[in-house]
């Protein structure tokens, strides 16, 4: 199935990454003419969230607090809305789960501070990720990785680290994997496309990967519509 494409800005105002929109008259996949009435808003998250448990989880973690400081902190908050936002459009959306956000971080107040996150139809949980699953069953992303990720499962859980500049921070997510006990692999960047700069990429790129590819199938198109054009070479 083709992605409809709308430009989106990430933090820094400069790069675009694709959102995927329903076709006309189509909600989250269903037909709202074939409903005796318009569903509640309890309803519509229930329906949406059903629909995201048929795609593969994607976990943000965000317990990386300690390395941040407080403009870091709100622009990762940006990119959390951001990647909501792309989930939230998309045709076939992903399970997102947002997790380790700590009480009294900047992080928090700056999360605090965007309207509505109380009503978000996806996972927000405040326990770290290791407490919500077992170190084996889930695969951690980071671009230091030497194995390499082939293929998305519908039933993978894969994990992003909550990280604003990786480039300062370079292995943090490795590091973060073994400490853990969990497989670490990378996206296959340099098997598909050639890039002018590092293959580190922001969540929102990450997000939008992971949206694109679950739904084409097709690495080369993921990457391209995904990654911000000055990359690419």
């Amino acid at each position: 199935m083709e992605s409809n494409i709308e430009g989106k800005s990430d933090n820094d105002g400069k790069d675009t990454f694709p959102t995927f929109s329903k076709q006309e008259g189509d909600h989250n996949g269903m037909n709202m003419s074939d409903s005796a009435a318009f569903p509640s808003r309890h309803e519509r998250k229930k329906n949406f969230m059903e629909l995201c448990r048929r795609n593969c989880t994607l976990v943000i973690d965000c317990e990386y607090d300690c390395y941040e400081n407080e403009k870091e902190s709100k622009s990762l908050a940006q990119q959390l809305m951001q990647s909501y936002s792309f989930n939230k459009r998309a045709v076939k959306p992903l399970n997102l789960v947002i997790c380790g956000i700590q009480q009294g971080s900047f992080l928090a107040e700056a999360f605090e501070k965007i309207s509505g996150t109380d009503n978000w139809s996806c996972t927000l949980e405040y326990k770290s990720l290791e407490e919500i699953y077992p170190s084996n069953a889930v695969t951690y992303l980071s671009a230091d990785a030497e194995e390499v990720l082939e293929d998305i499962s519908d039933s993978g859980i894969y994990v992003i680290g909550g990280i604003v500049d990786r480039n300062r921070l370079k292995g943090i997510s490795l590091s973060r994997s073994k400490q853990i006990g969990a497989s670490c692999k990378r996206l296959p960047i340099k098997e598909h496309v050639k890039l002018s700069q590092s293959h580190v990429l922001s969540i929102t790129a990450c997000v939008s990967i992971f949206l694109n590819y679950t739904l084409n199938r097709d690495w080369h198109k993921a990457l391209v519509e995904s990654i911000p054009k000055r990359k690419l070479l």
